[in-house]
């Protein structure tokens, strides 16, 4: 296959990338909806783990993001879904666990048990659910919103807890004051 078509293969694929993000604003607010939680505390989330800018120059969370807990911790933001899974496949083949995935950096080794097929988690709604549903019981821990907002990024440490949360915050409030997700 010529490099021309590679190319625009690839701008068609983040082209539908960026239609399913645009259009999934719904889905975001149809998450939070049903899981009685704030919209704009769950996209802050998805930001603040996995914004990229994309190729209409709009900041989004990115949905093939991993980030491969260690030493230095990396994060990768795959092309599409297919190359997210099959890096998350040889993660997972040779025995690392400790990886975050998806726009909502869910942790395999701490949630592993939400999700049948870890790859499931390359799925926007499938994603976004297990997200709401963590940061639900964040929320749920105490009535400190900075530090609940905090816990779904670090539940032992309250400093990095409050850090978080503050960054959560911050953004969730610029988010709500542009109505991103007002009609």
């Amino acid at each position: 296959m010529g490099r021309r078509i590679k190319h625009i293969l690839a701008i068609a694929i983040c082209l539908s990338l960026v239609a399913e993000i645009a259009l999934s604003e719904n889905i975001w607010t149809d998450v939070a909806r049903k899981k009685d939680i704030d919209p704009y505390d769950l996209y802050a989330i998805a930001l603040v783990e996995s914004r990229r800018v994309w190729t209409d120059n709009q900041v989004r969370p990115w949905p093939y993001t991993l980030m491969i807990q260690g030493e230095k911790d990396a994060s990768v933001f795959m092309p599409d879904r297919d190359s997210a899974d099959a890096l998350l496949r040889m993660l997972l083949d040779n025995g690392i666990k400790n990886v975050d995935v998806c726009c909502m950096q869910i942790n395999l080794a701490t949630h592993i048990e939400r999700v049948g097929d870890p790859s499931e988690l390359f799925n926007l709604r499938k994603c976004i659910e297990i997200g709401a549903d963590i940061l639900k019981i964040a929320l749920r821990s105490t009535d400190d919103r900075e530090l609940a907002l905090g816990r779904y990024h670090h539940w032992r440490n309250e400093k990095i807890s409050r850090n978080y949360g503050k960054k959560v915050i911050a953004l969730a409030e610029s988010l709500r004051e542009a109505k991103i997700f007002e009609d």
